[in-house]
């Protein structure tokens, strides 16, 4: 790791300017990434759920986010986490600023005791999953009753079409694609911690005490990028095994607002689980009426699927969505 002059440097610069260089790398990072993943938006996103969440849906025009700590794989965030401390651990032994170092040991002691304490409590971040594949034989299994062989359904978006993926009630959202290549997730963390952990080295202490505590200011700046940088970072992250997924997140994260989503609770997994119903996305044309454009619903495989697409028919008649088309997936169950 390559490091700026060490603290006490003649010229090093002062604390505003170093404050500023972290906010700016920040959102040089976060920038970058939200343009690749414009730039990586497919035609169609698919959203994966059983007979109960398909109704849900559709009766509510909301799609529900499940709090990050909530969801099926239950280490998805600490995966990320996990890689952001290696490169915090790292970091330790390269600093030359004695404070820089008390700073980074503290967040990694004890394995990152502090950092998955603090996370593991807030900020409170829920997730919406969809995924670029319309027909996984693995999602189809998540979501159908066990014993019944069906009730399973997968609803297509096309997120290119004109419209904002969060309404103005919504603060904080962002579609993110999942990234499973280990290499890039390390390159990514890197990009961002590296940069972060420079400029915290050259915080401007008295040459002529050792003593003397880092500049406050820096401190907390430090804290409020690497803080959005882990989320940003930890909740589009999964281990490679789960590459087929081919996965894309919406990711609320949510502060106390009046406009803001309501906090609801659910059972899940014999756990009360945090969730919150969006009003997303605002749409226009044939479809103003509804704020999901739903194009597509294609019906899981096993069970009888011909009942089950000549029942979503009638629903969808009635409840003036006849211009969704219904499809049955010819994917074989077992």
């Amino acid at each position: 790791m390559t490091t700026n002059p060490p603290s006490g440097h003649p010229h090093a610069p002062d604390a505003s300017t170093l404050v500023q260089a972290m906010a700016d790398t920040y959102h040089e990072w976060r920038d970058g990434q939200i343009h690749q993943d414009q730039a990586d938006l497919p035609e169609a996103l698919w959203h994966y759920t059983n007979a109960a969440g398909l109704m849900g849906i559709l009766g509510s025009n909301t799609l529900w986010a499940t709090h990050v700590h909530h969801l099926n794989d239950t280490s998805e965030f600490s995966y990320g986490l996990g890689i952001v401390l290696h490169y915090l651990e790292d970091a330790v032994q390269y600093v030359k600023s004695d404070s820089a170092r008390s700073v980074l040991a503290g967040l990694t002691a004890h394995d990152g005791a502090a950092l998955n304490d603090y996370f593991s409590k807030r900020p409170h971040l829920f997730v919406t999953c969809f995924c670029s594949k319309g027909n996984v034989l693995s999602q189809w299994r998540a979501y159908t009753a066990a014993g019944t062989g069906g009730g399973a359904y997968a609803l297509e978006f096309k997120p290119k079409d004109p419209h904002v993926w969060a309404s103005g009630a919504n603060h904080g959202l962002r579609l993110r694609k999942v990234i499973y290549d280990r290499a890039r997730q390390e390159q990514l963390c890197e990009d961002l911690v590296r940069k972060l952990v420079v400029i915290l080295d050259q915080d401007p202490q008295d040459p002529q005490d050792p003593q003397d505590p880092m500049d406050l200011r820096l401190l907390n700046e430090f804290g409020y990028r690497l803080e959005d940088g882990v989320i940003d970072f930890a909740t589009a992250c999964k281990h490679p095994d789960f590459a087929e997924e081919s996965e894309w997140r919406l990711i609320y994260r949510h502060q106390p607002h009046p406009s803001a989503p309501e906090l609801r609770y659910r059972e899940a997994r014999g756990m009360i689980a945090p969730y919150v119903a969006l009003d997303l996305p605002e749409v226009i044309g044939n479809r103003a009426r509804r704020p999901l454009p739903v194009y597509r619903i294609q019906v899981g495989p096993g069970g009888d699927r011909e009942a089950s697409m000549s029942s979503l028919r009638l629903y969808l008649d009635q409840n003036d969505m006849s211009d969704v088309e219904v499809t049955g997936s010819a994917t074989p169950f077992r």
